[in-house]
């Protein structure tokens, strides 16, 4: 399950927040299966995003009837009306969202249904004739519970008044809900997203499913071969050199050649054979949701074999911020992060821009194998707001 809807609850005990609704909700379910009645029908009142559809939805689950959910605009007419009341049947479930957008003289027809349990209709000069309809429950819900007329209120036995979550309640419906998807999330960034919900559920958990889709794994495809890039490096940005990017991190990778087959582009920053990926941001390549794929490698001897083998490496550098920050850490030595580019083949930077060096990296002076052609020099740039990073390369 990719998306946080894909896992909403479907029982009370379900339920996080709202505690004087949930027990309103409770001992009403109780009086109506301990008498075998359908469900009172009930004014479902606050705020946006609060829950109120999700608690109507669990209230026809508990009741094990069948459930009919429609927006008060799509209402437009008493026929429209009409034939809503005539679908539903004994103790299912009919809800009315954004109930306020019902025309006055469709929410008269509306209280007068109920109150007869019939429907009336006629025309001009003839006899308004009842037809009867099922004894089903109304559940309306609003943001605006004055735009209702006051006959409409008064005909329902319950008001369920719904209130903004604490920073508490939001953390744990966030928790819950990330543990039905099976989602592999922090404890630590629940309260985060908590904080910034505004008291919303459906704030809350847009902004859980924001976190997940910048945090997925994303790597990228060749253009050519459909296969996965092989990843060279993994920049943070730091706010001294890249102002405004604080806490983003940039991904480098490139194709490179398979079973000795060459794979044209590589050095071209729109050619489909290398990427840069930034996150928290956007890709604009063609990515796989993987989180492993091939990697930087060194050539060595191996005893068995004629041929020097891949063996995977990885380093980790802590260059100094400046502005022409040098590189030189484990046989990084003539590279640099930030600063003004060295071309090797006269000035070349990607369509666009305008744009920063974020990296410049020799091929020769590295201690893993990276092909940027005959002792060749990679760049790579990021624009000026952080949100996109392109490569190339040049050679001798």
């Amino acid at each position: 399950m990719c998306e946080t809807v894909d896992a909403q609850p479907n029982s009370i005990s379900q339920l996080c927040g709202q505690s004087g609704v949930i027990e309103q909700v409770l001992v009403a379910l109780d009086a109506a299966q301990i008498d075998a009645k359908k469900f009172d029908d009930s004014l479902l009142v606050g705020p946006p995003g609060c829950g109120k559809s999700q608690v109507a939805c669990v209230i026809a689950n508990e009741m094990a009837e069948d459930f009919q959910e429609v927006l008060g605009q799509s209402i437009s007419s008493l026929a429209d009306l009409n034939a809503l009341l005539l679908q539903a049947s004994n103790r299912s479930v009919v809800h009315i969202d954004e109930c306020h957008e019902l025309d006055k003289s469709i929410q008269t027809a509306l209280y007068l249904a109920l109150d007869k349990r019939k429907l009336f209709i006629g025309g001009r000069g003839r006899t308004p004739q009842g037809i009867p309809i099922a004894d089903f429950t109304l559940l309306l819900s609003t943001t605006d519970e004055y735009c209702l007329l006051q006959p409409l209120r008064d005909r329902m036995k319950l008001t369920l008044r719904f209130q903004f979550y604490s920073v508490d309640e939001l953390a744990k419906l966030t928790h819950q809900r990330s543990v039905a998807l099976g989602w592999d999330v922090s404890e630590d960034v629940f309260p985060c997203i908590a904080k910034r919900g505004r008291g919303t559920p459906r704030i809350a958990l847009r902004l859980l499913q924001s976190c997940r889709r910048v945090a997925r794994s994303l790597w990228p495809l060749s253009k050519e071969t459909g296969n996965q890039m092989r990843f060279i490096c993994q920049i943070a940005l730091d706010e001294t050199l890249f102002p405004g990017s604080a806490g983003k991190v940039a991904y480098l990778f490139m194709t490179e050649e398979e079973d000795g087959s060459f794979v044209d582009s590589t050095y071209e920053p729109d050619g489909g054979e290398n990427a840069i990926i930034i996150q928290p941001g956007k890709s604009s390549s063609a990515c796989c949701d993987q989180a492993e794929g091939p990697t930087l490698y060194r050539m060595v001897e191996k005893e068995g074999f004629d041929r020097l083998q891949q063996v995977p490496c990885e380093f980790s550098i802590n260059p100094t911020p400046g502005i022409d920050t040098e590189v030189s850490d484990d046989g990084l030595d003539e590279n640099k992060v930030g600063g003004l580019p060295v071309f090797m083949q006269g000035e070349e930077y990607p369509s666009g821009g305008p744009w920063r060096l974020l990296l410049q990296l020799d091929s020769c002076n590295v201690p893993f194998y990276v092909n940027f052609g005959d002792a060749g020099v990679g760049y790579a740039f990021v624009n000026e707001s952080g949100s996109e990073a392109k490569f190339l390369w040049q050679c001798g």
